[in-house]
Protein backbone atom coordinates (compact mmCIF):
# COMPACT_ATOMS: atom_id res chain seq x y z
CA UNK A 1 0.00 0.00 0.00
CA UNK A 2 2.48 2.66 -0.03
CA UNK A 3 2.93 3.35 -3.63
CA UNK A 4 -0.71 4.62 -2.96
CA UNK A 5 0.06 6.40 -0.17
CA UNK A 6 3.00 8.11 -2.50
CA UNK A 7 0.13 9.03 -4.58
CA UNK A 8 -2.00 10.70 -2.33
CA UNK A 9 0.36 12.53 -1.04
CA UNK A 10 0.82 14.14 -4.72
CA UNK A 11 -2.33 15.47 -4.91
CA UNK A 12 -2.08 18.65 -2.46
CA UNK A 13 0.37 19.40 -5.18
CA UNK A 14 -2.32 19.26 -7.86
CA UNK A 15 -4.58 21.45 -6.25
CA UNK A 16 -2.11 24.31 -6.09
CA UNK A 17 -1.56 23.86 -9.57
CA UNK A 18 1.46 22.07 -10.03
CA UNK A 19 -0.21 19.55 -11.26
CA UNK A 20 -2.88 18.72 -13.97
CA UNK A 21 -5.89 16.44 -12.03
CA UNK A 22 -7.97 14.72 -13.91
CA UNK A 23 -11.21 12.03 -13.33
CA UNK A 24 -11.40 9.19 -15.88
CA UNK A 25 -13.39 5.81 -16.39
CA UNK A 26 -13.33 3.53 -18.98
CA UNK A 27 -14.94 0.33 -19.60
CA UNK A 28 -13.21 -2.50 -22.31
CA UNK A 29 -11.96 -6.09 -22.83
CA UNK A 30 -9.71 -8.00 -20.36
CA UNK A 31 -8.43 -11.48 -20.27
CA UNK A 32 -6.66 -13.88 -17.28
CA UNK A 33 -4.86 -16.47 -19.55
CA UNK A 34 -3.19 -19.50 -17.55
CA UNK A 35 -2.98 -23.10 -17.54
CA UNK A 36 -5.83 -24.78 -16.15
CA UNK A 37 -3.78 -28.78 -17.17
CA UNK A 38 -0.52 -28.59 -19.49
CA UNK A 39 -2.09 -29.13 -22.90
CA UNK A 40 0.48 -31.53 -24.17
CA UNK A 41 -1.58 -34.61 -25.21
CA UNK A 42 -3.12 -35.18 -28.78
CA UNK A 43 -6.45 -33.78 -29.33
CA UNK A 44 -5.77 -31.59 -26.08
CA UNK A 45 -6.40 -28.10 -25.94
CA UNK A 46 -7.06 -24.35 -24.15
CA UNK A 47 -9.39 -21.86 -25.32
CA UNK A 48 -8.86 -18.47 -23.46
CA UNK A 49 -12.06 -15.87 -23.49
CA UNK A 50 -12.36 -12.43 -23.53
CA UNK A 51 -14.47 -10.72 -20.32
CA UNK A 52 -15.39 -7.45 -19.58
CA UNK A 53 -12.99 -5.09 -17.76
CA UNK A 54 -13.33 -1.23 -16.59
CA UNK A 55 -11.03 1.01 -14.82
CA UNK A 56 -12.15 4.34 -13.21
CA UNK A 57 -10.20 6.96 -11.36
CA UNK A 58 -7.62 10.22 -10.63
CA UNK A 59 -5.10 10.35 -12.75
CA UNK A 60 -2.18 13.82 -12.32
CA UNK A 61 0.26 15.11 -14.36
CA UNK A 62 3.24 17.08 -14.21
CA UNK A 63 5.43 18.76 -17.24
CA UNK A 64 9.40 16.87 -17.37
CA UNK A 65 10.57 19.17 -20.20
CA UNK A 66 9.03 20.53 -23.03
CA UNK A 67 6.18 18.09 -24.28
CA UNK A 68 7.21 15.31 -21.45
CA UNK A 69 4.83 15.10 -18.81
CA UNK A 70 5.11 12.70 -15.59
CA UNK A 71 1.61 10.79 -14.92
CA UNK A 72 0.51 8.74 -12.16
CA UNK A 73 -2.51 8.51 -10.23
CA UNK A 74 -5.02 6.23 -8.48
CA UNK A 75 -7.94 4.14 -10.06
CA UNK A 76 -9.59 0.93 -9.34
CA UNK A 77 -8.80 -1.44 -12.23
CA UNK A 78 -12.02 -4.91 -12.80
CA UNK A 79 -10.45 -7.41 -14.90
CA UNK A 80 -11.90 -10.82 -15.73
CA UNK A 81 -12.07 -14.03 -18.02
CA UNK A 82 -12.27 -17.53 -18.89
CA UNK A 83 -10.53 -20.08 -19.87
CA UNK A 84 -11.09 -23.57 -20.95
CA UNK A 85 -8.99 -27.14 -21.51
CA UNK A 86 -10.73 -29.91 -24.03
CA UNK A 87 -9.52 -33.12 -24.75
CA UNK A 88 -11.33 -33.28 -28.19
CA UNK A 89 -14.85 -32.91 -27.61
CA UNK A 90 -15.02 -33.11 -24.16
CA UNK A 91 -14.02 -30.15 -21.60
CA UNK A 92 -13.14 -31.36 -18.43
CA UNK A 93 -12.60 -28.41 -16.96
CA UNK A 94 -13.46 -24.77 -16.89
CA UNK A 95 -12.67 -21.32 -15.04
CA UNK A 96 -14.44 -18.34 -14.20
CA UNK A 97 -12.24 -15.23 -13.02
CA UNK A 98 -12.75 -11.56 -11.85
CA UNK A 99 -9.79 -9.62 -10.04
CA UNK A 100 -10.49 -6.38 -8.71
CA UNK A 101 -7.37 -3.72 -7.92
CA UNK A 102 -6.43 -0.81 -6.64
CA UNK A 103 -4.13 0.67 -9.21
CA UNK A 104 -1.28 2.85 -9.39
CA UNK A 105 0.41 3.64 -12.90
CA UNK A 106 3.41 5.27 -13.22
CA UNK A 107 3.52 6.91 -17.12
CA UNK A 108 5.62 9.05 -18.88
CA UNK A 109 3.91 10.65 -21.80
CA UNK A 110 4.73 12.56 -24.39
CA UNK A 111 2.64 15.41 -26.16
CA UNK A 112 2.14 15.95 -29.67
CA UNK A 113 -0.44 18.57 -31.30
CA UNK A 114 -3.84 17.05 -29.31
CA UNK A 115 -2.41 13.14 -28.92
CA UNK A 116 0.03 12.20 -25.71
CA UNK A 117 0.99 9.39 -25.88
CA UNK A 118 2.02 7.60 -22.68
CA UNK A 119 4.05 4.05 -21.49
CA UNK A 120 5.71 3.26 -18.34
CA UNK A 121 4.68 0.56 -15.59
CA UNK A 122 1.50 0.03 -13.51
CA UNK A 123 1.65 -1.69 -9.57
CA UNK A 124 -1.27 -2.58 -8.66
CA UNK A 125 -3.28 -4.19 -5.12
CA UNK A 126 -5.34 -7.21 -4.95
CA UNK A 127 -8.38 -5.88 -3.05
CA UNK A 128 -11.45 -8.18 -4.61
CA UNK A 129 -11.47 -11.62 -6.25
CA UNK A 130 -13.50 -14.00 -7.36
CA UNK A 131 -13.98 -17.62 -9.26
CA UNK A 132 -16.14 -19.63 -10.70
CA UNK A 133 -14.92 -23.56 -11.55
CA UNK A 134 -16.18 -26.38 -13.41
CA UNK A 135 -14.65 -29.99 -13.49
CA UNK A 136 -16.52 -32.87 -15.10
CA UNK A 137 -15.32 -36.28 -14.84
CA UNK A 138 -15.36 -37.90 -18.50
CA UNK A 139 -17.44 -41.19 -19.44
CA UNK A 140 -19.06 -40.54 -15.87
CA UNK A 141 -22.72 -39.15 -15.81
CA UNK A 142 -23.90 -36.54 -12.84
CA UNK A 143 -20.21 -35.84 -11.83
CA UNK A 144 -20.11 -32.79 -12.85
CA UNK A 145 -18.86 -30.03 -9.59
CA UNK A 146 -19.20 -26.23 -9.26
CA UNK A 147 -16.73 -24.79 -7.25
CA UNK A 148 -17.27 -21.04 -6.28
CA UNK A 149 -14.84 -19.00 -4.24
CA UNK A 150 -12.97 -16.13 -3.18
CA UNK A 151 -9.83 -16.78 -2.01
CA UNK A 152 -8.09 -17.48 -5.26
CA UNK A 153 -4.42 -18.37 -4.15
CA UNK A 154 -2.82 -15.01 -5.16
CA UNK A 155 -0.44 -12.68 -4.36
CA UNK A 156 -1.28 -9.37 -3.03
CA UNK A 157 0.52 -7.06 -5.77
CA UNK A 158 0.16 -7.09 -9.68
CA UNK A 159 2.86 -5.37 -11.49
CA UNK A 160 3.07 -4.39 -15.12
CA UNK A 161 3.11 -3.04 -18.68
CA UNK A 162 0.99 -0.25 -18.80
CA UNK A 163 0.14 2.39 -22.30
CA UNK A 164 -2.09 4.58 -23.30
CA UNK A 165 -3.03 7.04 -26.76
CA UNK A 166 -5.74 9.84 -25.79
CA UNK A 167 -6.91 12.53 -28.08
CA UNK A 168 -7.99 16.19 -26.63
CA UNK A 169 -11.52 17.03 -28.13
CA UNK A 170 -11.86 19.87 -26.00
CA UNK A 171 -10.18 22.49 -23.63
CA UNK A 172 -10.92 19.51 -20.54
CA UNK A 173 -11.80 16.34 -22.22
CA UNK A 174 -9.82 13.88 -23.71
CA UNK A 175 -10.81 10.37 -25.29
CA UNK A 176 -8.64 7.24 -25.85
CA UNK A 177 -7.42 4.01 -25.18
CA UNK A 178 -5.62 2.05 -22.10
CA UNK A 179 -3.86 -1.07 -22.70
CA UNK A 180 -2.10 -2.93 -19.57
CA UNK A 181 -0.33 -6.61 -19.42
CA UNK A 182 0.31 -7.68 -16.13
CA UNK A 183 1.58 -10.50 -14.02
CA UNK A 184 -1.00 -12.29 -10.75
CA UNK A 185 1.32 -14.57 -9.55
CA UNK A 186 0.68 -17.22 -7.25
CA UNK A 187 1.40 -17.50 -3.16
CA UNK A 188 2.68 -21.49 -3.77
CA UNK A 189 4.52 -22.59 -6.64
CA UNK A 190 4.48 -26.18 -5.16
CA UNK A 191 0.60 -26.19 -5.41
CA UNK A 192 -0.22 -28.64 -8.47
CA UNK A 193 -3.63 -27.30 -9.63
CA UNK A 194 -2.79 -23.48 -9.50
CA UNK A 195 -0.74 -21.52 -11.94
CA UNK A 196 0.07 -17.31 -12.51
CA UNK A 197 -2.58 -15.45 -14.33
CA UNK A 198 -1.48 -12.93 -17.20
CA UNK A 199 -3.48 -9.81 -16.38
CA UNK A 200 -4.34 -8.09 -19.56
CA UNK A 201 -6.84 -5.15 -20.28
CA UNK A 202 -7.30 -2.91 -23.11
CA UNK A 203 -10.34 -0.03 -22.31
CA UNK A 204 -11.82 3.10 -23.86
CA UNK A 205 -11.51 5.93 -21.87
CA UNK A 206 -12.95 9.49 -21.34
CA UNK A 207 -10.94 11.70 -19.06
CA UNK A 208 -11.71 15.47 -17.62
CA UNK A 209 -9.68 17.88 -16.30
CA UNK A 210 -10.64 19.50 -13.12
CA UNK A 211 -7.78 21.30 -12.07
CA UNK A 212 -6.34 24.17 -13.42
CA UNK A 213 -9.45 25.72 -13.71
CA UNK A 214 -9.49 29.34 -15.69
CA UNK A 215 -5.44 28.50 -16.79
CA UNK A 216 -6.07 29.90 -20.00
CA UNK A 217 -8.13 32.57 -19.72
CA UNK A 218 -5.78 34.10 -16.65
CA UNK A 219 -2.71 33.72 -19.76
CA UNK A 220 -4.83 35.37 -22.46
CA UNK A 221 -6.15 38.38 -20.16
CA UNK A 222 -4.97 41.65 -21.25
CA UNK A 223 -4.50 44.78 -18.36
CA UNK A 224 -4.77 47.69 -18.96
CA UNK A 225 -2.33 50.52 -18.41
CA UNK A 226 -2.57 52.88 -15.58
CA UNK A 227 -2.37 56.67 -16.38
CA UNK A 228 0.76 58.21 -15.19
CA UNK A 229 0.55 61.14 -12.95
CA UNK A 230 3.18 63.10 -14.45
CA UNK A 231 1.59 63.36 -17.83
Amino acid sequence: MKPILICLTLLPAAVLGQWQLSVFGGAGLGRLPTDLMPATGRGESQKIFFGTSWSAGLQVRHVLSGPLHFATGIHWTCISGRDEYWIGEFMPNSAERRLGYVSLPMLVEVDAWRLQLGAGFQCGYLAAQKGRFIRDLMFVPGSTTVTETRELGLRAFDIGLAAKLTTTIAERWNVGIRFYRGLADIKDHTDGQLSPLWTQQLIAVVAYRILPKGRRSKQGATSIPEPDPAD
